[in-house]
């Protein structure tokens, strides 16, 4: 033990301890080189301020300060986010301390924000507009498909679709144009202008037309059957009757005008199954009597041609739509030419066909001035030819005529078929 006293820690500070020899050994050179390569001059410690705690701070370079500042943010995020210790797993071994790595966002780094260059085609949105007139210009062109049916109504839908969709292609035109690159969708608007117009326009027009063929077709295929059906109806007349039926019955009396009565296609109703309306009909008293007026005013399908919306006479007793070819002439040589079949009291045999059945008109179309079917006269000649004439015959709808020939067999003849050739179809005796 010293038999000295402990020196007072607030008393002067001891005296500086004498400087030691310098050792031969120690590199001085090389330290004074190290100053001088870093370019920085060391500091000079005081003796007294040597014994002083003093923290000396590492030199770092301003540049990579901030580095230091992120790693040791890491470091402090790592610490902080480590799982706390329970009292009971005290006595476990101490954790494996995580590896710190540098953050993978690149944003991160330095604080410094790195974009991704936008792809020239992702610069802008398609307009919906634009998507809007193609899908309703292709429904309108779906729609245009009912305008196949007769009638305005089945036309608006196409039209109804077809102007919205133009008018949202003409605003997507304007909006893309004025968005300087940030809507996209130039061609489909103009797309969906197409389609509108042609949904529109040459939709309709286009089924309209294949709908008046898919029509006129059809009606053809009707009417060619109702001929035939009179045919059938001729064949069974004379089979029972052994000749033609009269062109049309009057009643003749000395010293009066001839009186009409009933016509050719009354006599067919019992070979036709309308032996009921036949029934109703008095043949002693004319056809346009008040007793036979309801029967006259009975629609008979089959002497109507299919299509043809009026179905009445000029004197409101139900039409036919197909007359007779009948009645006689003088020709130049003054003999007298037969035409059809049909006449006035007319009585006519097969025999008296000298042209072959075949090759002679029995009935025709007519265009229009439809007469009642009881009518007594209705029968008529081929004059100037086909859809020229009112009292002539043609075809409602101007295009190719049926005419039913003696032997039941139809025909159909174009509008333009040369008079000569009808002349000589609508005699019966060979004279011309």
């Amino acid at each position: 033990m010293s038999h000295g006293t402990d020196a007072d820690p607030a008393g002067p500070p001891p005296e500086p301890a004498e400087e030691s020899p310098t050792d031969p050994s120690t590199p001085t050179k090389p330290l004074a080189s190290l100053w001088n390569l870093m370019g920085v001059k060391p500091t000079e410690i005081h003796p007294e301020a040597a014994t002083k705690d003093t923290t000396v701070t590492p030199l770092r370079d301003q540049d990579t300060s901030k580095f230091d500042h992120i790693v040791e943010d890491a470091l402090q995020s790592e610490i902080e986010n480590a799982p706390a210790v329970s009292p009971t797993t005290e006595s476990a071994p101490p954790a494996k301390p995580k590896r710190w790595r540098p953050s993978a966002n690149a944003n991160d780094l330095l604080g410094i924000e790195i974009r991704k260059p936008q792809s020239t085609t992702s610069a802008g949105r398609m307009s919906r507009k634009a998507k809007t007139s193609v899908w309703l210009g292709g429904l309108a062109i779906g729609l245009s498909a009912f305008a196949v049916y007769p009638g305005m109504w089945t036309k608006l839908p196409a039209l109804t679709a077809g102007f919205i969709a133009l008018f949202s292609g003409f605003l997507a035109a304007d909006e893309i144009r004025t968005s300087r690159g940030r809507l996209l969708g130039m061609n489909q608007a103009l797309l969906g202008m197409a389609l509108s117009i042609t949904g529109m326009f040459l939709g309709p027009l286009l089924a309209w037309a294949i709908g008046d063929l898919a029509a006129f077709q059809s009606h053809q295929q009707v009417t060619e059957t109702r001929l035939e059906t009179i045919g059938t109806a001729i064949e069974g007349f004379y089979d029972r009757q052994r000749q033609f039926p009269a062109g049309g019955k009057f009643s003749e009396q000395p010293g009066e005008k001839d009186r009409p009565m009933h016509g050719w296609m009354t006599a067919l109703l019992p070979y036709m199954s309308y032996e009921q309306l036949h029934s109703k009909i008095n043949p002693s008293l004319p056809f346009d009597d008040a007793v036979n007026a309801t029967a006259m005013r009975t629609q008979v399908p089959e002497f109507l041609v299919a299509g043809v919306e009026q179905t009445t006479s000029i004197n409101q007793y139900a039409a036919a739509h197909f007359a007779g070819v009948g009645g006689k002439e003088k020709d130049a040589n003054g003999d007298t030419v037969h035409f059809g079949v049909f006449d006035k009291n007319s009585t006519v045999f097969h025999q008296d066909v000298s042209d072959g059945l075949s090759n002679t008109f029995l009935a025709g179309q007519i265009p229009g001035n439809y007469p009642a079917w009881g009518e007594p006269s209705n029968w008529r000649r081929i004059s100037q030819g086909l859809n020229r004439d009112q009292r002539g015959f043609g075809s409602p709808g101007g295009g190719p005529v049926l005419f039913l020939m003696a032997d039941g067999s139809v025909r159909s003849l174009a509008a333009d078929t040369d008079p000569r050739v009808l002349h000589s179809m609508s005699t019966r005796d060979g004279t011309d």
